[in-house]
């Protein structure tokens, strides 16, 4: 058997995984925006032959599922094998240990990130409302979408992570507490 993680290959892990999804997820979505609509001269925001606000959206919500069905697997194995100290984990918040619960099952798990995807989503767009972005070039909505898209996949496996460490190896709590 393994040796657990301790508190210092824990944070090197989560910080391993989340930058490598974050930066598979930039690339690959900033590549497949400028395939999409190189040929397009002007991005609008809500036009249906060529917006940006309906990309984003999709975008948002595949985006969190497909990271949520390949990740969550791949994590629950990986975490099986490496073990973790119960040390590492430190006690769960309120809001931590419901977001464990809530996500026991995978189903509602994906779901929950699905939600989280169309939210940031929409609240992005909410913003570049706000600031007055109406229209991309293809080229700036490309690196726009590369960098949302890395942004959002690096907090979502993150968040994943985290809670599929803390599921796997819950750390023991008082009968009295959340």
């Amino acid at each position: 058997m393994q040796t657990p993680l301790d508190t210092a290959a824990w944070r090197q892990y989560l910080w391993r995984n989340t930058v490598t999804n974050a930066v598979t997820n930039a690339l690959a979505n900033g590549l497949i925006c400028w395939l999409l609509f190189r040929d397009k001269t002007q991005l609008e925001f809500w036009n249906p032959s060529g917006g940006f606000a309906l990309d984003l959206l999709i975008t948002g919500f595949l985006l969190a599922v497909i990271v949520t069905l390949i990740l969550i697997p791949i994590q629950r194995k990986q975490l099986t094998a490496d073990s973790l100290a119960f040390e590492v984990l430190s006690a769960p918040t309120p809001l931590t240990q419901a977001l464990v619960t809530l996500t026991e099952s995978y189903f509602r798990f994906v779901v929950l990130a699905a939600s989280f995807g169309l939210i940031a989503a929409a609240a992005t767009l909410l913003l570049l409302q706000t600031v007055s972005i109406h229209s991309f070039t293809p080229m700036h909505y490309s690196v726009f979408k590369g960098l949302w898209a890395g942004v959002f996949a690096g907090i979502l496996a993150y968040l994943i992570i985290n809670l599929t460490g803390r599921r796997t190896f819950q750390v023991p709590r008082d009968e009295g507490t959340l």
